[in-house]
């Protein structure tokens, strides 16, 4: 009778052991700072090598043959001008300069720009570096009043690189035509860019003033003797308009050619490109001297349900202690990719997204947090700086009191930028006094200055994003 007692009490104990399962392990979410992490907010923007450069090239140069251009190939002596120079240095750029690995033969045409564009041969563009492309006294090149600088910008296309030579001599409405057209033919289209090439060249002639009469004043930077004087060399331009890819590319190659003066500028407007690649947190990593009191960084977490494992090291686990009752605040400084040559966005004028998820008490799993909820300011980053060392800076403040639940959270943020920075030479290259006998040029900051507000107002609109940075938070 025991035995048969003492079976069955071994029966119904196996069987209670297999009707109570053991508790599940936990859920490992290994919490990635990539696309997953952020959905649709996601920018197309974002990566600037999915648009490739061109494998064969259209280029079209446009050179200003008007009188305005006569004293940039003119010198006592018969030197060549910083001028000249450029104009052998974009030939051999821009039809000879590529490579096999990029383009092996670009298709070039070349025209003379005035109220219309006509289009010339190779050697015809050659004789631009002398009088007798401007100055009216020949047949093969006759006299050109004014130049209408919009007449050679034609609609963007595929594989077109379009460049145009000029001093910007235009009337006021004119320059305002010409932002005009390069906003609704090129910025205004995914993937295009606008470069700016300027160049101060020994210049002797004629300054026309912009004001319909015809007046002019004399400008020379040497005398009769081949002398240089007190007076600065003065600008001319070269505007490129096409693909990002193709304008960086080219810029790329005439400053490695270390042909231009030391005081030349190179700048591209791209409301698509305004980083080589995102900003990521680099993890602070145990034992970082500036965490406050009751903060430290970690390498995972559990909270029994789930495991949170940082991946590439791209994320920051803080653990945040309850004995933390005020706002702590930790500094980062990173490494900014920018791109060669392209305007700096306005570090004061970034705006911040942020998509959070927080461990279910209930269900045992992730779950979002709509937007306006109250977590959006327990985690805040601010204080944006970019410093001389082209790092960036900010801070990042954790408030415990919004934190009110312990538990698992994170915190994926991106950084969007909202405005590009205008660069201070063009206020000293500008003059807003066509009639000042000096070496600025009339209305240049006008010029740009719209560049960068119509780039700006794109960058806004395609939510161009700099850098993501994604934060675990373990609050005890």
């Amino acid at each position: 009778m025991i035995r048969v007692r003492q079976l069955i009490l071994l029966t119904a104990t196996s069987l209670l052991m297999v009707g109570c399962p053991k508790n599940p392990a936990p859920e490992t979410q290994s919490f990635q700072c990539d696309d997953s992490s952020f959905g649709s907010s996601t920018s197309q923007a974002s990566s600037p090598s999915q648009i490739p450069q061109s494998k064969t090239l259209n280029v079209s140069v446009y050179v200003d043959g008007t009188p305005s251009m006569l004293g940039y190939v003119t010198h006592p002596q018969k030197k060549q001008t910083n001028y000249m120079k450029t104009l052998d240095l974009l030939e051999g750029i821009l039809d000879r300069g590529w490579t096999a690995k990029t383009i092996a033969k670009a298709n070039v045409e070349y025209y003379r720009l005035g109220e219309v564009s006509k289009k010339i041969s190779r050697d015809s563009f050659v004789l631009a570096k002398g009088s007798q492309f401007y100055d009216g006294k020949s047949a093969s090149f006759p006299l050109l009043k004014v130049s209408k600088i919009e007449t050679g910008i034609s609609p963007a296309q595929d594989s077109k690189l379009t460049v145009i030579i000029t001093d910007l001599y235009q009337k006021q409405e004119d320059v305002n035509k010409l932002n005009t057209e390069i906003y609704n033919k090129y910025l205004n289209q995914s993937g295009n860019a606008v470069g700016i090439l300027a160049i101060k060249s020994e210049f002797n002639g004629d300054v026309y003033i912009e004001d319909g009469t015809n007046r002019k004043f004399q400008y020379n930077t040497h005398d009769a003797q081949g002398r240089a004087n007190s007076k600065g060399f003065r600008p001319f331009y070269a505007i490129f308009l096409g693909n990002y890819p193709d304008i960086a590319d080219a810029f790329s190659r005439i400053k490695n050619s270390r042909s231009l003066p030391n005081d030349s500028q190179l700048v591209i407007f791209s409301p698509d490109h305004l980083v080589a690649d995102l900003s990521y947190i680099k993890s602070l990593g145990d034992g970082y001297k500036q965490l406050p009191d009751g903060i430290y960084v970690r390498q995972s977490f559990s909270d029994g349900n789930v495991v949170v494992e940082s991946v590439e090291n791209k994320v920051e686990l803080l653990e945040v202690d309850k004995s933390v009752a005020q706002p702590v605040s930790i500094p980062y400084n990173l490494p900014l990719k920018q791109l060669d040559n392209t305007l700096l966005f306005d570090p004061n004028d970034i705006k911040i997204e942020v998509i959070i998820n927080k461990v279910d008490s209930i269900e045992k799993k992730w779950k979002p947090e709509q937007k306006g909820s109250a977590l959006e300011q327990a985690v805040e980053l601010s204080k944006w700086q970019v410093d001389q060392s082209n790092n960036l800076n900010f801070v990042t403040t954790i408030k415990p009191e919004a934190l009110s639940v312990p538990g698992l959270y994170t915190f994926a943020f991106e950084a969007i930028a909202q405005d590009i920075k205008a660069e201070t030479w063009w206020t000293e290259w500008s003059t807003d006094n066509n009639f000042s006998n000096d070496w600025k040029t009339y209305n240049l900051k006008s010029f740009l200055d719209s560049l960068q507000r119509d780039t700006s107002s794109l960058i806004r609109k395609r939510k161009v994003v700099i850098g993501r940075f994604c934060y675990a938070v373990q609050k005890n």
